[in-house]
């Protein structure tokens, strides 16, 4: 079974919270996994959904994550694609879309924190 796992920035210090992710009337919150009697607002737009994959490191590949693929041109970030009903990688600002499977991933940031890491 795969793991569900989402992380958001905490609205009170922009830290990163791992966890439940629920929307209570207008918030956004995460329950950490350690600690189910603590919830965290979260930026709502920072939210994103563990993947299922891990990078060739180990590391958890998330929704908004910037991933560097063997190729120069493979980098990207990791979205959901509705059409295809999976995570895929988005390049070249939405117009090409590589597969979690096509290669080696290395996860390099996040959108949210390094946004210019996508420009040319």
């Amino acid at each position: 079974m795969r793991e569900i796992l989402f992380r958001g920035k905490r609205v009170d210090n922009g830290e990163w919270v791992y966890g439940y992710f629920v929307k209570m009337l207008w918030e956004y919150i995460i329950i950490p996994l350690e600690d189910e009697n603590t919830v965290y607002p979260v930026v709502p737009e920072t939210v994103g959904q563990y993947t299922g994959v891990t990078d060739k490191n180990g590391r958890k590949i998330f929704e908004g994550d910037i991933v560097q693929g063997e190729a120069e041109e493979a980098r990207g970030v990791v979205e959901w694609q509705q059409a295809e009903g999976r995570y895929l990688v988005s390049v070249r600002n939405g117009y090409d879309w590589l597969c979690m499977d096509d290669d080696d991933w290395c996860v390099i940031v996040n959108i949210h924190d390094n946004p210019e890491m996508l420009e040319d």
